[in-house]
């Protein structure tokens, strides 16, 4: 575990014209530390670092807090006051002065992050020895923002955006030099982790990881002293106990996170904004009981971020992940010269025009968008992080075997949350997640993956920790924030059974067949004086008939014809209009349609009178004997839904007795 990456130059801060920054310059001197671009001043305009002329600088980290709020820590200690001075005339850029109180930027920033004491170029240790180990590594570089003080005219906030060191040469060796970007709010983050664990901390290092952890969190100020002889004893009492594994002169951190999250005990992250709540969890009931209504109340009550797709029986896995499809995008080409048939050259413009053509791209769908959110989440705030919700409406419509296909095998959750099996992802699969964290609008990472230890005895392909592999997209890992809610509608004539060993999986929840009430828009129910829930009270149209009477009548019917409760209906199966009242359009394009096709087609028709009806004659009086019922009598020649055959329907429904079908017979 590192916290470098390597780069192949330091000028990261070559980006744009406000490319303020701290340069170390070891041909200058004895090795000076110098401020050139140019800053955007409290005015929001372009500024030369002249301007600060006989301002002190002070350092100040930016950390991103819990709820992705930042805050700034000042490096105000009396040895990293700097004064900014000329460097020479005619030049722009400024020195940073140091007198004899003060120690270099280097050393100052280097202490702050418990790194091992850093050197200058001229005076490498050991360069036979790892480049980021003690005295043999400096800080070069850092891209910078410029704030006035709050409270001083003359002090200057320096804020590193990044932080370049340089290591494996001396002054005379350089073009044998390296450089690493140190992952400055991994670092933080890590260590507030590791002082949550206080416990797994050998007692003998705690007060000196607490003057850290103290800092970070806003109890204490920094100091440079303090925090160099705390991470000088730290190395010191590693090396002493543990011989083998420390040398004494390398980052400390990582030893120090394998002590307290090692490979074989599970690492967890606090609980998400839905403590108690099942990670996978399957919705199933009657239509119209109002599961997907339960889910949607639960993500807007929660204020969360969910991604939604629906199976069908054409649903695979290219529909659910992601595939290469052609799109059409815009194109730079090349104007091309042409030469007519008789040799002679036509006028050309040089440069380029812009085209639409078809390309091919890989398109993310459902489950990549709501996995990449749900990494992206993780890497912004580690410790909480926010829920991200994949939602599959009618899950057992399609192949669930052929649409999950090998990300069936991440659905296997530690108690971590996290999958305890990661998969290998597919070459393409890979190299869109790789550039997806690096270059999406919608997914870039502004702070690295950090879940080491999360993954029992975890050993990775490629030489590299489980949070790189994850990074980098080469294997596929779920987080304990990525939440998946399906729907299943058990009345629902599945093409593709669920097998058991995908069911078990899951959590189930049976959404039951109740009477309706009025909520608030965050799903609680609205209460009367006496703290009743109110009841919606809908109404059929055509004769008044209660709605819930109808429905818990037309259940009887169905359990006694099916011998089950997975055709029958549910409060919602069709809405009422604006009045409370369904209509009686809606109740035989809904509710008839569906008895007919999927109960009664298939139990039969010969339930006691219930599909038996009269005709009116012209006065409208019901005359002659009973006919049989057919789903045509519900409309009339002029195709509108005929009103008394639907009210003696309703009447036959509301007066069946479970006996009729033996008197009948």
């Amino acid at each position: 575990m590192s916290y470098f990456k390597e780069l192949s130059d330091y000028q990261t801060y070559a980006q744009g014209q406000d490319d303020f920054h701290f340069i170390y310059n070891a041909n200058s001197g004895g090795g000076q530390s110098f401020l050139g671009g140019k800053y955007i001043n409290e005015k929001g305009e372009l500024s030369s670092p002249t301007n600060l002329d006989g301002c002190i600088g002070v350092f100040s980290i930016l950390l991103k807090k819990e709820n992705n709020t930042e805050r700034y820590i000042e490096l105000n200690d009396e040895k990293g006051l700097y004064e900014i001075k000329p460097r020479g005339e005619g030049s722009s850029s400024m020195k940073l002065g140091i007198g004899t109180k003060m120690v270099s930027p280097s050393k100052l920033i280097s202490a702050f992050f418990m790194l091992p004491p850093t050197c200058t170029i001229k005076s490498p240790s050991n360069l036979e020895n790892s480049i980021l180990t003690a005295n043999n590594f400096w800080l070069q570089s850092m891209w910078l923002k410029c704030n006035k003080h709050s409270s001083s005219d003359k002090q200057v906030n320096l804020v590193p955006i990044d932080f370049v060191y340089c290591g494996g040469c001396n002054k005379d060796q350089q073009e044998s030099v390296r450089y690493f970007e140190l992952e400055g709010q991994k670092r933080v983050e890590d260590l507030i982790s590791i002082s949550e664990k206080i416990d797994f901390i050998p007692s003998y290092l705690r007060q000196y990881v607490e003057v850290f952890t103290n800092i970070y969190l806003g109890e204490s100020p920094f100091e440079f002293d303090l925090c160099l002889t705390a991470t000088k004893q730290i190395m010191s009492l590693l090396a002493k106990n543990f011989p083998d594994k420390y040398a004494g002169i390398e980052d400390p951190l990582p030893f120090l996170m394998a002590l307290v999250f090692p490979a074989n005990k599970l690492r967890k992250v606090s609980q998400t904004p839905l403590k108690n709540t099942p990670l996978q969890q399957i919705y199933y009931g009657a239509p119209g009981t109002g599961k997907s209504f339960e889910i949607d109340t639960k993500i807007k009550a929660n204020n969360l971020s969910a991604v939604r797709t629906t199976f069908h029986p054409d649903s695979d896995y290219s529909t659910f992940v992601g595939a290469y499809k052609p799109v059409i995008e815009e194109t730079q080409a090349k104007v091309v010269p042409v030469v007519v048939n008789n040799g002679i050259s036509l006028n050309q413009n040089e440069g380029t025009y812009t085209e639409k053509r078809i390309t091919y791209k890989f398109v993310m769908q459902a489950f990549m968008k709501a996995y990449l959110a749900a990494w992206k989440k993780m890497a912004d705030n580690p410790n909480c992080p926010k829920a991200q919700i994949l939602v599959i409406e009618e899950i057992n419509r399609g192949n669930c075997a052929q649409i999950f296909g090998d990300l069936f095998q991440l659905l296997d959750r530690a108690c971590n949350g996290f999958s305890s099996y990661p998969i290998e992802a597919d070459e393409d699969l890979s190299q869109a997640i790789n550039e997806a964290f690096k270059e999406s609008k919608d997914y870039h990472l502004n702070s690295s993956i950090n879940v080491e230890g999360c993954v029992k005895d975890y050993v990775s392909n490629y030489d590299a920790s489980l949070s790189e592999d994850i990074q980098e997209g080469r294997i596929l890992l779920l987080p304990p924030n990525l939440y998946i809610w399906a729907t299943m509608n058990t009345s629902d004539q599945s093409l593709f059974p669920i097998d058991s060993a995908f069911k078990r999986r899951w959590e189930w929840k049976y959404v039951k067949i109740t009477n309706g009430y009025e909520k608030k828009d965050n799903g609680e129910f609205k209460r009367d004086t006496n703290e009743n829930k109110i009841k919606l009270d809908w109404k059929i149209e055509t004769n008044g008939e209660d709605w819930y009477g109808f429905i818990c009548q037309i259940n009887r019917i169905i359990s006694n014809m099916t011998s089950s409760a997975d055709k029958q209906l549910g409060y919602f199966f069709c809405q009422a209009n604006e009045y409370g009242k369904i209509t009686a359009e809606t109740f035989v394009s809904k509710v008839i349609f569906y008895l007919w096709n999927d109960v009664f087609k298939d139990y039969g028709f010969d339930e006691g009178n219930l599909f038996k009806y009269k005709r009116l004659d012209k006065d409208g009086n019901r005359v002659g004997e009973d006919l049989d019922l057919t789903f045509p009598d519900f409309y009339d020649e002029d195709g509108n839904v005929a009103p008394d055959v639907v009210q003696q329907f309703i009447e036959h429904v509301m007066a069946w007795e479970k006996d009729n079908k033996k008197d009948n017979n």
